[in-house]
């Protein structure tokens, strides 16, 4: 876990899969909004320094509740939530599962609706017992390496990978055979997490912020962002013509803008 400044009002940051903690702090939102605020940025199982058992169920639900239970551990209440990419499903499941506890929500990039995808099942193979076992251990970890680069150009694009980016980023622990397992396993469950999602919106009665770049790649923002926002009428939506997947590093100034008019408007219904 990374954190940073004080305040009165706790800010969680999320990261999407395959990242972790370190993300939001070379993006530098995390330090703009520490000037003001207290925030934490956590690796969720699995990821950057996390550990991630594999006799327990990590979908979103269940990072969800343990991260309610770290919360609870260091006395945090109503925080604003930040979740990016599949950071956002966990972020709405933390919410539905305390939305009086929740201070408010900001979605960056989300997968937030159900969408089968040949790509994601593809993805998910290094998940399956035993096969996915020998692959975590052999041969994906160097092709990951060696296909890495492409992959986080598409994650970027249209934008170009960030310098700061491309050398502060913790490589070697995101190509750790327990980290390639535990992206494989997260991409395994998206679309059911998604799933749990539809027809339970109108239990989400705190301020939500919704932001998405009409060129991701990853993540179509017409089949999340605006379906979402269509099924919460009192969210609120930002679409950025041309921004991709890496809101918070190519719009850092746009995403710190949104978790404060969120936190103020939470401020407001306290």
């Amino acid at each position: 876990m990374l954190e940073q400044g004080g305040g009165t009002r706790s800010i969680v940051l999320l990261h999407g899969n395959g990242a972790m903690a370190e993300d939001f702090a070379i993006s530098g939102v995390m330090e703009r909004l520490a000037r003001r605020h207290h925030v934490l940025a956590f690796d969720r199982p699995g990821f950057g320094h996390s550990g991630r058992p594999s006799r327990m169920c990590w979908d979103a639900p269940h990072q969800a509740a343990l991260l309610w239970e770290a919360l609870g551990r260091l006395g945090l209440s109503r925080p604003v939530l930040v979740g990016h990419s599949w950071g956002a499903l966990v972020a709405l499941h933390m919410a539905l599962q305390a939305p009086e506890g929740t201070g408010a929500l900001v979605l960056l990039s989300g997968y937030v609706r159900p969408e089968r995808r040949l790509d994601a099942a593809m993805a998910s193979i290094p998940a399956l017992p035993g096969l996915g076992k020998l692959l975590r251990h052999t041969v994906l970890p160097p092709l990951a390496h060696l296909l890495g680069g492409c992959l986080v150009r598409r994650i970027f694009a249209p934008q170009a990978v960030p310098p700061r980016f491309r050398h502060a980023f913790p490589w070697p622990l995101s190509l750790r055979p327990s980290a390639l397992g535990a992206s494989a396993a997260e991409t395994a469950c998206m679309h059911a997490d998604a799933a749990r999602l539809v027809g339970r919106e109108e239990a989400l009665n705190m301020p939500v912020m919704i932001l998405a770049g009409l060129a991701d790649r990853m993540v179509a923002a017409r089949r999340h962002a605006v379906r979402l926002h269509h099924a919460l009428p009192g969210s609120r939506l930002r679409l950025f013509p041309g921004g991709g997947h890496m809101l918070h590093h190519s719009h850092p100034d746009a995403v710190v803008d949104a978790i404060e008019a969120v936190l103020a408007e939470a401020g407001s219904h306290a």
